[in-house]
């Protein structure tokens, strides 16, 4: 398996990590094999008595871990121990998902970090670990299931839950800042001088890494602890990358009038990565029977990990807890 390091003396290293600081007293790791032969790492932390499944989905350039563990501190290693998932533990879910490929501790197709072909095998990914792995767990099969992305993770969601809605134990989607339109920075001046050469430069260099985004500036230390962990990538998103991103945001927003699955999503329109204006679009145009939009102008972009975070999380499970109280009367 491929273990990606950004740095030539990192501050620590995944094999040095012991498993309970991440996986709590119950969780475990896996590896299982996607359709294109990749081994993807997935995570399990399974609820003592669980009502339902969270699938979580981290965003571009970090791991599961790194945006549903505990921060520590800058240099530090993120833990189970008061983390997203383990709250999510004690109020009775069972959390599981994946690194995405290229990403943590996940093979990528091209021996690239932070690297993929297309969007949709990202999609292909989650919907075979949702149909294929979560579906033959003892702990986590025939339990109604919810699935939470972050940033890009978000879009992920987004589409897997636009595919898979119909499904009886699927309840609906928590969405952190997602990514559902790029406008805001394909705006900006370096990104408009970069996008005319793109279909160029997507044929010729895709994984040469020269689109550029903003730093959080709102919670600098969240930045120094970016770029300081040995395993998120704080370079430029690679060319390849930047074109699927902008053509799966362009085809979800123009797909938004016809989703019907449930959603919650947060939002702050400080954010300087994924613009809010996705989520309004989302909230404004889907056929959604339950849907809520939050806006959260505290944070920036990294809810799970900003102050006031443990906040958003509690309005998170009041909200899944009354989709399956409704489901259960239903």
């Amino acid at each position: 398996m491929v273990l990606f390091e950004t740095q030539l003396n990192p501050a620590f290293r995944w094999a040095d990590i012991p498993l309970d600081d991440e996986m709590g007293p119950r969780g475990y790791r896996e590896t299982f094999m996607n359709k294109q032969g990749l081994k993807l790492a997935s995570y399990w932390w399974p609820a003592v008595k669980p009502k339902a499944v969270i699938v979580i989905i981290h965003g571009h350039g970090a791991y599961l871990m790194y945006h549903f563990g505990k921060f520590q501190g800058v240099s530090h290693h993120r833990v189970y121990s008061e983390s997203w998932i383990e709250r999510w533990n004690n109020a009775g879910y069972s959390v599981c998902g994946i690194d995405i490929q290229s990403h943590g501790r996940s093979e990528s197709v091209a021996h690239v970090r932070c690297y993929f072909q297309r969007f949709n095998d990202l999609v292909d990914d989650v919907e075979q670990f949702i149909t294929g792995e979560v579906a033959r767990k003892k702990d986590f099969r025939k339990l109604p299931l919810f699935v939470c992305g972050i940033s890009m993770g978000g879009c992920v969601a987004v589409n897997v839950c636009n595919r898979l809605w119909g499904e009886k134990y699927l309840k609906g989607a928590v969405l952190l800042a997602p990514m559902l339109t790029l406008e805001r920075i394909a705006r900006s001046w370096v990104n408009q001088f970069m996008r005319p050469l793109s279909l160029l430069l997507n044929t010729l260099v895709p994984t040469w890494a020269l689109v550029a985004g903003k730093a959080n500036e709102k919670f600098p230390e969240m930045q120094v602890a970016w770029e300081a962990d040995p395993y998120t990538a704080s370079h430029p998103t690679r060319v390849r990358v930047a074109c699927e991103y902008l053509d799966i945001t362009s085809r979800t927003l123009a797909a938004m009038p016809d989703m019907e699955f449930d959603f919650i999503v947060f939002h702050s329109e400080d954010d300087g990565l994924c613009d809010p204006d996705g989520s309004r679009r989302l909230f404004a145009s889907s056929k959604a029977n339950s849907k809520m939009l939050s806006i959260v102008n505290q944070f920036w972009h990294n809810l799970t990990e900003e102050e006031g975070n443990e906040d958003l999380q509690s309005a998170v499970i009041s909200w899944t807890d009354t989709m399956i109280q409704q489901a259960f009367e239903g």
